[in-house]
């Protein structure tokens, strides 16, 4: 039973590793240009470390944006001077 799970755990990340760095390598591409021979080598192994690491880095990454989210959220509300009283009706006509 365990050697299955441990081979079904190996499997997924077998599979999800390819994946994250097909899609975190084209997002390479598109600013690679932009970089110096010495940028893009040590963005590269980044690459390849946050592709073999992938199951530390995604979580992480994931918390960021959530943070960065609610952080854009308080600071939109502080703009319009949320109210709860207000209806959504008056929230858009203060945007």
């Amino acid at each position: 039973m365990v050697s299955l799970f441990l081979g079904s755990l190996g499997a997924i990340y077998l599979v999800s590793a390819p994946c994250f760095f097909k899609n975190w390598f084209s997002i390479f591409e598109q600013e690679a240009d932009k970089l110096t021979p010495e940028e893009k080598q040590l963005s590269m192994a980044t690459l390849v470390t946050a592709s073999v690491l992938w199951p530390v880095v995604v979580p992480f990454a994931y918390m960021e944006k959530v943070s960065k989210a609610k952080i854009t959220v308080e600071i939109e509300e502080e703009k319009v001077g949320c109210n709860k009283s207000m209806s959504s009706a008056q929230i858009e006509s203060l945007c």
